[in-house]
């Protein structure tokens, strides 16, 4: 376990301090997607019975390139799944029913030589031999069940919204300012609204 903290924080130091420092002011040059970002909702559906609100929706993943590099040298990456359920109303701001979140926890391992996803709410774990099976499985989400009371009521409109965002105060904590001021490290998608009929 020290030998994983002492490889990471000898990356930072020797590679990604250096790297940032040089770039400093240049235009982040990392791949997005059709809509100009890194992190993108593609669908979303909301499903719901029994008091009980289901959600599918598709995701696109666009990581940088330092993203990736400090994964691939044991930094741990946390990814937010946001949700939020309201209703809109003349001459008032819409009224929030819910707006819950998902935590995904990311990893490599360099023993093994393969990735991790952890579910902390479920204690689920899925293991994948490559970054693109992982993006790939990533980038579907299935049944996910808000964990709170969700009621529709007839004939009532609501709008939906789903988003995903990269949690930077997750990171390592010497890791976090340089994360902080650089845009490689903000990624995030932009709320994906739909509406839903009761």
């Amino acid at each position: 376990m020290m030998n994983k903290s002492r490889d990471w924080r000898m990356w930072l130091q020797t590679t990604l301090i250096p790297g940032l420092v040089s770039c400093s002011g240049c235009s982040s040059l990392y791949p997005v997607n059709a809509n100009g970002k890194a992190f993108s909702v593609i669908e979303a559906r909301l499903t719901a019975a029994g008091g009980v609100c289901r959600i599918d929706a598709g995701f696109d993943y666009r990581f940088t390139p330092p993203v990736i590099e400090a994964l691939e040298q044991g930094v741990p990456l946390t990814l937010v799944i946001r949700f939020s359920l309201a209703e809109p109303r003349d001459y008032w701001p819409d009224r929030t029913l819910l707006a819950v979140s998902r935590r995904l926890h990311v990893s490599y391992h360099p023993l093994t030589r393969s990735y991790r996803i952890i579910y902390p709410d479920t204690g689920v774990m899925e293991h994948f031999a490559t970054l693109t099976t992982l993006i790939e499985y990533l980038g579907t989400l299935r049944d996910w069940q808000i964990p709170e009371s969700c009621t529709l009521q007839a004939g009532h409109h609501y709008t939906a919204r789903l988003g995903v965002t990269l949690d930077i105060e997750s990171l390592p904590l010497p890791l976090r300012p340089l994360a902080y001021l650089s845009p490689d490290w903000h990624l995030q998608s932009p709320p994906w609204p739909w509406p839903v009929a009761g």
